[in-house]
């Protein structure tokens, strides 16, 4: 359980379960206090820590923590170690694998005169952290300019990707909400995502993005990477984007970016970039937990300038309780079982009944180019012929089907259930309240 109190200077405090916080000393450095928690552990509540750190997506940086002290220190049961060595292991093995995919992609861009930048994960796990392996990577993300769309889509298809679309300026035109292509798939070869924008919400200007990228050197190919400045803030806007709900990782990558680039960050042009791109309360909402749960350094008068006028502290408790909550396989699980239900609390409230069936129909029932994209992605089959009008009898059998077990799902796993719907809830309040910051609202 976790308790969420205002303190005395109005500000929030958050009482994390004993697993997390923990986990939370670990990941800021193993101060004396962590380290005499870690020494009166039992190894029931290791198995714990693990889990939380698995759940977190921080398992290699918590083996980092504990291998670099002395084991009579953390007296660290031996299997503990191990599972997190192996886990440790396998992350870097992949992304060595992965590294070897980018370096081929970069190179094979950079032979067509496409500029490239990477971003997130590879630029993170290359630049930013000690070495690969701490950080978890699952698939490609990459920016070129819109121009360059589908030039890059053709190169990645000569390499042997496949895409779910073949005509990307029609594609573009049908898909306004959208900043990057449908995903390149290259089995076993990680998933790869071309992006034209780093967020689709706020109106962040590219060509000033692109006009303060630096040259960097990923995967042994020559690439590009965002400026400091932008890194920090293409990090809060992603916290925003998954609704802080991807557990601490994003706070690790945000709180690691800012040791790595402390001295080089224009606090000022961050500032000025995240009034320009309306992304003031995503910006300070993600720069205070990674202050108050990481201890990054964010100077305080940076916080003070980006602070809300209005009182915040219930929103970073919401944001903070949704961090904490993390999102582990039982989650996920719950998640994909409650499908129907997840896709009603995504949708977001019209004002008229009328409006918000509407969209729930919408999102169950998509069009017909979205219809394309789903059969080619998830069943590899074109939209052709007859398919065109069964596949929505099709459709509709299936989400009756998911709608009985979604209700027996819910019958059988009350609590889980109901811990799932709170977090859901939570982050739409969250999404909601940003939303309509990021737009001037009150």
């Amino acid at each position: 359980m976790r308790d969420l109190r205002l303190n005395s200077t109005g500000g929030f405090k958050l009482k994390a379960g004993r697993a997390e916080s923990i986990l939370l000393g670990c990941l800021k450095g193993l101060d004396q206090e962590t380290r005499a928690q870690l020494g009166r552990l039992e190894e029931a509540d290791w198995g714990e820590l693990v889990r939380a750190a698995a759940k977190h997506g921080v398992s290699p940086l918590l083996y980092e923590r504990l291998s670099s002290q002395a084991s009579s220190e953390t007296k660290a049961p031996e299997c503990i170690l191990q599972a997190l060595r192996e886990a440790f292991l396998m992350n870097g093995a992949r992304n060595e694998l992965l590294f070897q995919d980018l370096g081929l992609v970069l190179r094979a861009m950079r032979g067509d005169g496409i500029p490239v930048v990477a971003l997130k994960g590879a630029h993170l796990a290359e630049l930013v952290y000690a070495q690969r392996a701490l950080r978890r990577m699952v698939d490609i993300d990459l920016l070129v300019r819109r121009p360059d769309l589908a030039r890059s889509a053709a190169r990645l298809r000569q390499m042997g990707y496949s895409c779910a679309t073949e005509d990307v300026e029609a594609w573009l035109d049908q898909d306004l909400s959208a900043n990057h292509l449908p995903s390149f798939f290259k089995p076993p070869n990680p998933r790869i995502e071309i992006h034209w924008t780093i967020d689709p919400v706020h109106p962040v200007p590219m060509e000033s993005v692109w006009g303060r990228v630096r040259s960097a050197t990923l995967g042994g190919a020559d690439a590009l990477v965002l400026s400091p400045e932008d890194l920090v803030l293409h990090l809060c806007l992603h916290a925003e984007h998954h609704d802080f709900g991807t557990g601490l990782i994003l706070l690790c990558d945000l709180s690691a970016t800012l040791q790595r680039y402390g001295g080089q960050i224009n606090w000022e042009s961050v500032q000025s970039s995240a009034c320009e791109w309306q992304a003031e309360n995503c910006v300070y909402l993600a720069l205070r937990l990674a202050t108050e749960l990481l201890q990054a350094p964010v100077p305080g008068a940076v916080l003070r300038a980006l602070e809300p006028q209005e009182e915040v502290a219930d929103w970073l408790a919401l944001a903070s309780a949704t961090v904490l909550a993390g999102e582990d396989e039982l989650v996920c699980q719950t998640g994909r079982a409650l499908q129907p239900l997840a896709l009603i609390l995504q949708v977001p409230a019209p004002k008229s009944f009328g409006r918000r069936m509407k969209s729930v129909f919408r999102a169950v029932f998509p069009r017909r180019r979205n219809m394309r994209e789903y059969m080619a992605v998830w069943h590899s089959l074109p939209l052709t012929g007859v398919r065109r009008y069964t596949c929505y009898v099709t459709r509709a059998l299936y989400w009756l089907g998911r709608g009985f077990r979604t209700a027996r799902y819910w019958v059988h796993h009350r609590e889980t259930t109901a811990a799932y719907l709170r977090k859901e809830l939570r982050k739409r309040r969250l999404r909601a309240w940003l939303k309509g910051r990021s737009r001037g609202g009150d």
